[in-house]
């Protein structure tokens, strides 16, 4: 690939919804769980409970079980669980290295400048399956992680929504927590989940290793992309708006895939004045969408990779920038996971603050994450930042 890389290290239930909600930490602000996105929750919206399942049981548990991980990234919390919360032998041992890698990570991200002070954490039960003595609970979870005011000009959170799948077993008439697992791991993982990594390439050394992040400034970001504003109108407030406004649920007009996230970044950029082209589908040189019915797109509208070649080699809407820390908001990060020069994941920069930058994006869905928490999280991942 010619583009240039910036390598910095980086149903018996059937739709049954409950609500779990509980906080953690010391918040800065007013805002509270309840102004949390979830669906409209009403009585006659969750059927009654079967004598195998206990609803309340099952929502508790998982909710005791997501507000603990999330309880590991906040200031000045304590280990323990402080509800009690059944496991089996293996799960407990699980926890106990997922959350100690957690706090690694908080203590990782303290270092670097950033820091929470509170955890909303809201779980709703989306279905559930018996077979035998086990029970398969799909789940939505939605969180959020507020900012401490470090730099003072911090997003006041940052939030995100994915689906688990929990297995419990049966132990004497209840039920037990056995295996948590993202129900899509394909995506950037949520922040309270572990990434495992492969060791870098020493071949491939990259730019700024981890141990340099804390030194990389956002300072001398570049101008806007002149030429690409001129021709294509781009509104780079109207691209952050619609990524703000759909970051956490879905805009209807479109189709959604199991990996949205280009699909996102391109109903953003559409709503930041590109312009379509039309042509075969499968070519790298077209760009469009198309509703209805018989709608259909082409590989360059939800493809990451088909996007960047679209972008930067045919349209030469973007220009790849020298460095992630230039992005300006609604530039376009893309991600290559495994530096097998095959684009993983594409996201949009939200917000740009005096100590960070912050992207939003689909799969997992996610508002004003910090780019130092992704390269942390994925530190031998390449970066792709373009100039919109």
């Amino acid at each position: 690939m010619s583009t240039s890389r910036n390598r910095v290290i980086q149903s018996l239930l059937g739709l049954a919804l409950l609500s779990a909600i509980a906080s953690c930490g010391t918040p800065e602000g007013g805002t509270t769980a309840s102004n949390l996105p979830e669906r409209e929750l009403l009585a006659s919206n969750i059927p009654a409970a079967s004598e195998d399942v206990d609803l309340n049981l099952l929502s508790n548990s998982t909710h005791i079980y997501l507000n603990y991980r999330n309880r590991q990234l906040i200031d000045n919390q304590g280990v323990g669980f402080g509800t009690r919360l059944d496991t089996t032998e293996r799960m407990a041992s699980r926890i106990n290295t997922d959350n100690h890698h957690l706090r690694t990570l908080r203590e990782k991200l303290a270092s670097l400048g950033e820091r929470y002070t509170k955890a909303d954490t809201n779980v709703q039960i989306l279905s559930a399956n018996i077979a035998g003595d086990t029970l398969t609970a799909r789940v939505e979870e939605t969180s959020r992680l507020y900012y401490a005011k470090v730099h003072g000009d911090e997003p006041d959170f940052t939030a995100f929504r994915v689906e688990r799948e929990l297995r419990f077993v049966r132990r004497n008439n209840s039920w037990v927590l056995d295996d948590a697992q993202l129900a899509n791991p394909d995506g950037v993982a949520p922040i309270n989940e572990l990434v495992e990594t492969t060791s870098a390439d020493p071949i491939s050394k990259p730019e700024i290793s981890p141990s340099e992040i804390a030194h990389v400034t956002p300072s001398g970001r570049v101008g806007n992309n002149l030429i690409g504003d001129i021709m294509f109108l781009v509104n780079r407030s109207g691209m952050v708006n619609y990524a703000r406004t759909y970051a956490l649920r879905y805009n209807t007009t479109y189709r959604t895939f199991g990996n949205d996230c280009t699909n996102f970044v391109s109903q953003a950029a559409l709503a930041g004045g590109w312009g379509m082209i039309t042509g075969y589908y499968t070519n790298d040189d077209v760009w469009w969408y198309t509703s209805g019915f018989l709608g259909h797109q082409s590989y360059t509208w939800a493809g990451a990779q088909n996007w960047l070649q679209f972008a930067v080699n045919r349209s030469h809407r973007t220009t790849i920038l020298a460095n992630v820390w230039h992005m300006q908001p609604a530039d376009v990060m893309q991600m290559d996971f495994d530096r097998d020069n095959n684009i993983n994941h594409s996201m949009i920069v939200t917000k740009v603050g005096a100590g960070d930058i912050y992207l939003s994006y689909h799969t997992t869905d996610t508002l004003d994450r910090s780019l130092k928490s992704i390269i942390a999280s994925y530190p031998t991942a390449w970066y792709y930042s373009h100039s919109m």
